[in-house]
């Protein structure tokens, strides 16, 4: 971890805003404030963000779809209980 890679502070504040929104989903029962929270997150990319999509090894990439899909998902139920 050199002064010139923010990795571990992009892995710090994903953690943090991941469990912020955990927090406001299962706590506070605040789903659109999770979903922002959850999608925001992906802007402080957990993994080296100076390697190219297409170097990233595969668990990386599943990862941030699987984040993303998790995302699409929130983003679904909150459309569909909103009558």
């Amino acid at each position: 971890m050199t002064g010139n890679n923010p990795t571990w502070l992009n892995r710090l504040v994903y953690a943090l805003m991941i469990l912020v929104s955990l927090i406001n989903y299962f706590w506070l029962k605040e789903t659109s404030q999770a979903f922002v929270t959850f999608m925001l997150a992906l802007a402080f990319d957990p993994f080296d963000p100076s390697v190219k999509w297409q170097d990233r090894p595969l668990w990386q990439k599943v990862w941030l779809i699987g984040h993303l899909l998790i995302g699409v998902i929130i983003l679904m139920m909150l459309i569909l209980n909103k009558n």
